[in-house]
């Protein structure tokens, strides 16, 4: 299993490249890449903007199919990356939990696609894929179809549910993420 970062977003409602805002001194995009490096044989950077992560020293990727959001980006990190199974993240998530990664691993065994929901959200961009989503990935891509609850109920997901989440990470801490300055201000502290 490898693992994948997605930092192709705009950041449009942060202002900035969100992936360089640092959270205890280090940029977000970092903090990530050094976490996933402790376990995952490979990580790779999937961003339109290589040369602002070149410094990290690992495999980036561009869009294939610029302009598609995050599905596009799920689509670059399954097609680069040599593992079957990839945990895919985004770079604006500075708490991930092993223990809740751990567990969706191996809760993945017979499934496409293993997804958490917390608060009454899917939380797809903290989920295990499989190479098999790629066909259905391509579809909806050519469809222009670019919802990931899409592909969810395309594939043969798991849903892991908050009861099994708040067993590992009582505060879903693992699905804090940045969008805005006032969401930063709030993680930050």
């Amino acid at each position: 299993m490898n693992g994948i970062i997605l930092a192709g977003g705009k950041s449009s409602r942060f202002g900035e490249n969100k992936a360089l805002a640092k959270i205890e001194d280090q940029p977000l995009i970092e903090r990530t890449a050094c976490f996933l490096g402790q376990f995952f044989p490979k990580v790779y950077i999937i961003a339109n903007t290589p040369d602002d992560y070149q410094y990290l020293g690992l495999e980036i990727r561009a869009d294939l199919i610029k302009g598609r959001g995050p599905l596009g980006g799920i689509h670059a990190g399954l097609t680069a990356s040599t593992g079957f199974k990839n945990f895919i993240t985004a770079c604006d998530m500075p708490y991930l939990s092993r223990e809740l990664i751990c567990h969706l691993a191996k809760s993945s065994v017979g499934f496409d696609l293993v997804v958490p929901r917390f608060s009454g959200r899917l939380q797809p961009l903290c989920a295990v894929y499989t190479k098999t989503c790629l066909p259905q990935i391509e579809r909806q891509l050519t469809e222009g179809d670019l919802r990931l609850t899409g592909l969810i109920e395309a594939v043969n997901s798991r849903i892991i549910e908050e009861d099994e989440i708040t067993a590992i990470d009582p505060a879903g801490s693992s699905f804090a993420n940045i969008n805005t300055k006032e969401d930063y201000a709030a993680i930050s502290r």
